[in-house]
């Protein structure tokens, strides 16, 4: 039988606690959007929920969330879509085709990316509002799409037109609801749902692109 040496027994203490360390908050997220008010905020707090409840989530699916989750899931995937398609064909030909001011339209992508977003933020919007594009997914579509670091999501103002972070914003600043914090912790865990089964799904890719360019001994 192999022997295990100290360092392996080390290492693997680390990364135990290490992983411990970054999944607590989840699991702290999880349990907690099961909790009422009263129990969430106590302390000594409860590791484990005495008295499980489902009413975080039922005030929850009350509210505008699954017009608020529809709309980051679309928003995302469309977004994604046009930015890959649009940016994968301009480099293409930025980089392998050579026609008449190629040079030029180079800086001018090189010098909108060294633009803070602050300063094309009110052109932006009053160009977005004079098309009548304001509350529309048009405006928070496009926008990431011809701009290279993208827009924040501030081209809305109605509920229904909020994405699923920005409706959450709007609960814990008590817009929607007073700060429940069971019912902020569903409402996280709800947000954190796609990401996690994105990641599930695809982290052998995840773990290629980041050894892809990794230099072997």
């Amino acid at each position: 039988m192999k022997s295990i040496s100290i360092f392996k027994i080390v290492s693997m203490i680390i990364l135990l606690g290490l992983t411990i360390f970054f999944i607590f908050p989840f699991y702290w997220i999880a349990s907690g959007s099961f909790k009422l008010q009263d129990v969430a905020i106590t302390i000594p707090p409860e590791w484990w929920p005495s008295t499980p409840t489902l009413e975080n989530y039922e005030k929850l699916f009350t509210s505008n969330t699954l017009r608020w989750f529809f709309n980051s899931v679309f928003i995302s995937v469309m977004t994604t879509f046009l930015v890959c398609a649009t940016s994968a064909l301009a480099g293409y030909a930025l980089a392998k085709k050579n026609f008449p001011g190629v040079k030029i339209i180079f800086m001018v992508f090189v010098a909108a990316m060294a633009l803070p977003k602050q300063v094309i933020l009110i052109p932006l919007l009053n160009l977005i509002t004079e098309f009548n594009l304001m509350n529309t997914y048009y405006a928070l579509i496009l926008p990431a799409v011809g701009w290279p670091f993208g827009v924040l999501l501030i081209f809305s103002n109605t509920p229904d037109m909020s994405t699923l972070p920005l409706g959450l914003a709007a609960l814990a600043q008590g817009q929607e609801f007073s700060n429940d914090y069971g019912l902020l912790m569903a409402g996280a865990s709800l947000a954190s749902l796609p990401m996690i089964i994105v990641f599930i799904c695809f982290q052998n890719y995840f773990t290629q692109g980041v050894t892809l360019g990794a230099v072997k001994g």
